[in-house]
């Protein structure tokens, strides 16, 4: 007779457990979301006409020599992938602090082989 009890069984099975809802949030979790609110934010503001003529006019007054055109095409796609590179690195940190430490184990190629086994065994 086959047990489905995951207490009892060798390795998890992280690819196909879908996330917890209930799991905690830290704060890692709610900055990143933030982070990716601002980079949108940044995104949606550069369709502001009225803003962005300010900015370049503030970027031509500070830099004469260069075309603040120029300034924005470099600034604000660096900006928007500093502040997504930045977010991932929180999301992927929250999540490795939600996950229960048993989880650290199916990294190696054992334990995955075990967790695709029982996958394919829980289906049958």
């Amino acid at each position: 007779m086959r047990q489905n009890d995951p207490a009892h069984d060798e390795a998890p099975l992280l690819p196909f457990d879908p996330h917890k809802a209930g799991c905690p949030r830290v704060w890692q979790d709610v900055t990143a979301e933030i982070l990716l609110a601002l980079a949108v934010a940044l995104i949606g503001a550069t369709g502001i006409d009225p803003l962005m003529r300010s900015i370049s006019q503030l970027l031509g007054a500070r830099a004469p020599r260069y075309d603040p055109v120029v300034w924005l095409l470099i600034a604000v796609p660096c900006i928007v992938a500093a502040l997504v590179a930045a977010s991932i690195q929180l999301k992927s940190s929250a999540r490795r602090q939600t996950l229960p430490e048993a989880a650290h184990y199916a990294e190696t190629p054992y334990a995955s082989a075990l967790t695709w086994r029982r996958h394919l065994r829980q289906k049958v």
